[in-house]
Formats: structure tokens, sequence, C-alpha cells
């Protein structure tokens, strides 16, 4: 992740941040890191990625096909002084991870080539190993190889439970389970899948602790409460709350103490009814969609991945753990198409004190209003398509 020689602190670091395919509330990262005037944000995204419109990128790299993303990204690193790569989304950390052993990417990944995060942060079932081995709890599960393998071992589980597959990130691959049919339709629709893992569904919050981390220790920690989510609920979180637990700062320390853990990334938790954690999934190697609401809790991410990359001494900035609410732009839009808005407004309403909006960076209303549109337009086809094909029928 860093270069061998870095430039003096006093001097604006330039960072590039990857998109390769997501959106959301990403689009904020640009803002997040270049605010402080400390970091110059470059990005390398396809050519109508929504983030191009963002008025703190200093250059947008445009991609025009997927398969010219890795040439380039070595032309960037070879003809501009980079400090720091910074993988927004899970199919960037993807392209990155599957490159590692490319001598030009070697000072600008989120962990050594031949660390075992690099199967960590990808494999549920290779995180859950890790965890245990640090003694950090995780729900009661079952891995497994096949989906031969599945029913059976489901009969050790009472419902509703989940199963999820050892890869995918932001819900995808991940089922609530409420009978035989449900278990049967994943089974058949995932035949193919190699990995599978069956866990108890706890009733509980379920969370995010977000971190800024190097290899001198822990430099920020931010966590929060996913009150609504898309996916029902599995998905990318849609309103939140601020949220501040020492267990979970040192539950973090414990994660980053052993090494290797660098850059900006976080984990998913669920609280349990006596109030325990037990971690769900990671984030590891790429950035934090929930993450960029961190400021309205106290903690400048910008800043402290600023003291990350120049090398600087750890001053832990934390999260207050203030109770307030939050509505994350533009994935709460979705909500308009279904029947939990109302409830959602009613629960949560944005106009009492302690509940924000964030529609997105510093003056980024350019940006806020096309990304509005084109996500409202995009759910508006899905759901007049449907219609079409029921008169069809």
């Amino acid at each position: 992740m860093l270069m061998d020689i870095m430039d003096s602190d006093t001097e604006t670091q330039r960072v590039l941040l990857i998109y390769r395919r997501y959106a959301s509330s990403f689009t904020a990262y640009p803002w997040i890191l270049a605010r402080s005037g400390r970091l110059c944000v470059d990005v390398l995204a396809p050519k109508q990625h929504m983030v191009r419109h963002s008025k703190w990128i200093n250059e947008h790299i445009a991609v025009e096909r997927d398969q010219e993303f890795i040439p380039r990204l070595l032309e960037s690193l070879a003809t501009r002084n980079y400090t720091s790569v910074l993988c927004v989304d899970e199919p960037s950390r993807k392209l990155l991870l599957e490159h590692r052993e490319l001598p030009e990417l070697r000072n600008f990944l989120p962990f050594e080539p031949d660390s075992i995060l690099n199967e960590v942060a990808v494999n549920k079932i290779e995180f859950q190993k890790w965890c245990e081995s640090l003694g950090i709890d995780c729900p009661r599960s079952i891995c497994l190889s096949n989906a031969s393998e599945v029913e059976a071992a489901a009969r050790q589980f009472t419902y509703p439970y989940i199963v999820k597959g050892a890869l995918g990130a932001g819900g995808q691959c991940v089922d609530r389970i409420e009978c035989v049919s449900d278990l049967k339709c994943v089974i058949d629709e995932n035949a193919d899948r190699k990995g599978w893992i069956l866990q108890d569904f706890v009733e509980g919050d379920v969370g995010t602790t977000g971190f800024v981390a190097g290899d001198k220790g822990l430099y920020a920690v931010c966590s929060v409460i996913n009150h609504a989510c898309m996916g029902n609920g599995l998905g990318p979180s849609q309103i939140g709350q601020f949220w501040q637990d020492d267990r979970l700062r040192e539950m973090t320390k414990k994660m980053t103490e052993v090494g290797g853990m660098r850059g900006m990334t976080g984990f998913d938790w669920i609280m349990m009814p006596n109030g325990d954690y037990k971690v769900i999934d990671p984030h590891f190697g790429r950035a934090v969609p929930n993450m960029v609401v961190a400021h309205l809790d106290g903690v400048d991410l910008g800043e402290a991945y600023a003291n990350f990359i120049t090398d600087q001494s750890v001053e832990l900035r934390e999260g207050h753990g203030s109770g307030a609410f939050y509505w994350l732009f533009p994935q709460s839009l979705q909500m308009i198409f279904e029947s939990r808005f109302l409830g959602a407004l009613k629960k949560y309403p944005p106009w009492k004190q302690n509940i924000h909006l964030f529609l997105a960076g510093e003056g980024e209303w350019r940006m806020f209003f096309v990304q509005s549109l084109e996500f409202l337009w995009g759910h508006a086809r899905v759901i007049l398509g449907g219609i079409r094909n029921r008169f069809r029928h």
C-alpha cells in the first residue's frame, strides 16, 4: 500500500481510488480523502461511472472496457507519483488481489502478496477460521465444500437460519432459510457453488465497524448499527445509528495487531441479546459504504488515512457513539419503492435534531441530483418492466 520512499507530510500526497463497478455512497470517498487538503485524489473508473461528477477529483482516469483496468492501472502507477492506492468497491479489490504477483503492484496492495489475509478478505470460511484463531467470536456455523452436503448439515439448525456462499459481498450469496423449500431453492440455484456456510440466525442489531490501520497500529475507528438495509435486510446500509463500545475497539485492535492489515476498511458484526458481539463478515482490503458518514460522529477518516500513508505516529481517532441516526443516500432512496418507506419515515423522521441526512460530500449537489435521478429511474424501470410482464401473461 505504501511507497518505500514518501514525500514529506507537508506536501500533498497523491492517492488513487479504484472503482470497478459500484457507485452508491462510495461516490463520497473523493470528498472524504481530499477535503483536508493533504491528499490529492485521482480516480480509476469506467468512463461513465457516477464518480466522474465529483468536484473533489483531480483526475478521472477513464476505462473503456473491463479488461483495460490492469493495463491502465500499471500505466498510471508508472507515470504518476502515487503514495497509495485504495480499492473502493469489492470488484476492484478482487481485481487487485488476483494480480497481486505483479511486481509493479507490490507497494500498493492492501496486504503482502503471500499474506493469509488475501484469502481471509474474500472467503468467509477462511475469515471464520482466522477470527477463531484470534479468539474473536462468530455465530455458530458449519462450513461445507459442496451443495450435496448442505441438506444433511441443515438438520442441525432450527428455523430460521442463514446460508451463505463462501464468496460474495454486499449481501450477495446470503439467504435466510425459513422452511425446507427455501433451502431446496437455494441449493438448486447454486448447485455449482464451492464453499457453503450454515449459520445460526441471531436476533440482534447488525452493525459495522470501519477503521484505518497500518503497521504502526490503529489510526481511526467508527461503529454504526444498521437499522435498515437493502436486499431484505442483508445488503448495504440505508439507515443507521452511531455506536461506541470499547469491546468493538479492542476487537478491531486484535485484528490489526497481528500485522498485515493496512488501509481503510472494516467488518460487520451482530450484537447478541446479552450484549456480546459476534463478527459476521469482513470488508478487508476495500472501503465500506456506510463509513462515509463517520465525520458526523467526530471521526475524520481522511485525516486518519493521510496520517497512515505518511507514516505518522498513531493518534487514535474514535467515534463518539452519539446515538444519532442517519439516512444514507442514495441507498435509502430504494425504500420509496417499498412498503417499509412510510414506517421508516415515521420511526426515523429526518426533520428531528438527532437524525441526519447524508446526501453527498460537501458541494456535491450536481453529484447528488444526477445520482438520485439515475437511481430512481433505474428502480422505476424494474417496476415498469414487471408490470409489462404481468400484462403479457
